[in-house]
């Protein structure tokens, strides 16, 4: 063994760190002395080397630790050391969990990849891909509203979603929900709690939901005083690249064409306005046209329309389901437009109720996809 060194620098000599002396010209290393150990001689009890060579061990086996190494060549250990090949054992069962790792992320990485569908918490696009900073993609709520209706004992409200998403979203599902919740005692027709529902959603689009809390028979609305708003949560939705939708099967062929689609409303207009009188809300009759760059199957689709106030804060929405793409509205609700809109060249313009404070001048109409069963 050699000896443990000195924190000593070397000496004006050229003395070692270890204190032990470089060989002579003539003669091998003289050996160093070390301090005993727990169970070695006193200090000063090791011999150096004579003349002949180095001083052999005791008969029984090596040096006691504590003795001075011999002079001249130190020979290595016949084999590793304990601690050495504890330490190789560990860096090998390091390296087989690093292994393990990555086979099981690349498995799990190829399913996600094959599956045609996706839960909302995994994406099968490149994550250098998705919008940053932030965690995977989710359908956006961009704007919601509400306002009261005491005269029919109701709540209407709107929800503006946006996809900022580079794959189509479909299934959408948005909860909407009272805050507070309303007690068991309310009077109200459901639990205060309505889900709305988007068939499809493509990259980029825009949709709007729309619906009402509404009070039971009774005429007591007090269930309306304790309201303080509304709370809006996106549930639920399904994506899919659009590039492989043709692979995922006959199952999703049906969102081929809406997610491929996008949507223009022109000649958004305001055709009549009536007041209301004796408690009743005013109305408007509004009149647009869908225009579709892709043909679909499903004939009737979904347009909402948004209601703002002066401020820009939305108030509530109303939908139409069954609005055919690029046609035309009649301007008058006379004879000649019953005839157009029975020969399916034209379409009659939906009278609907405003919410207190309305600004017809920040109307908006949203497409909402429908696809055909």
């Amino acid at each position: 063994m050699t000896t443990p060194d000195s924190p000593d620098p070397a000496g004006p000599e050229g003395t070692e760190p270890g204190g032990v002396p470089p060989a002579g010209p003539d003669g091998p290393e003289p050996a160093a002395t070390s301090p005993a150990g727990p169970d070695g001689p006193e200090p000063g009890g090791a011999s150096p080397a004579g003349a002949g060579g180095p001083i052999p061990p005791e008969p029984g086996g090596p040096s006691e630790p504590g003795h001075a190494a011999a002079a001249g060549p130190v020979n290595p250990p016949a084999g590793p050391t304990p601690s050495s090949s504890r330490r190789r054992w560990l860096l090998l069962g390091l390296a087989g969990v690093a292994v393990l790792a990555l086979v099981a992320v690349s498995v799990v990485g190829a399913y996600r990849w094959n599956d045609p569908t996706i839960p909302p918490t995994a994406t099968r696009q490149n994550l250098a891909s998705l919008p940053s900073p932030g965690p995977i993609c989710q359908v956006e709520v961009t704007g919601q509203g509400w306002s009261v209706d005491r005269r029919k004992g109701q709540l209407r409200y709107a929800v503006i979603l946006r996809n900022p998403c580079p794959d189509g979203a479909y299934g959408v599902s948005v909860r909407v929900r009272l805050r507070p919740a309303p007690p068991a005692s309310a009077d109200l027709a459901g639990s205060g709690t309505n889900v709305e529902r988007v068939q499809t959603l493509a990259p980029g689009a825009e949709t709007a939901v729309a619906g009402s809390f509404v009070g039971a028979d009774d005429p007591d609305r007090s269930w309306l005083d304790s309201v303080t708003g509304i709370s809006v949560r996106v549930l639920d939705a399904g994506w899919i690249p659009l590039d492989q939708i043709a692979a995922a099967g006959t199952r999703y062929a049906m969102l081929d064409a809406p997610l491929h689609t996008r949507a223009t409303i022109r000649h958004l207009r305001v055709i009549e306005r009536e007041k209301g009188t004796d408690g009743y809300l005013p109305t408007a009759r509004i009149g647009y046209q869908l225009h579709l760059d892709h043909r679909l199957d499903e004939r009737n689709q979904g347009v909402v329309l948004v209601f703002r106030d002066r401020q820009g804060r939305v108030l509530g929405g109303d939908v139409d389901p069954g609005v055919r793409a690029d046609l035309p509205v009649c301007e008058t609700y006379d004879e000649h437009c019953l005839h157009e809109v029975f020969a399916g060249r034209r379409a009659l313009p939906d009278r609907v109720e405003l919410p207190p404070g309305t600004d017809l001048s920040r109307l908006q109409a949203y497409w909402q996809p429908r696809v055909a069963a």
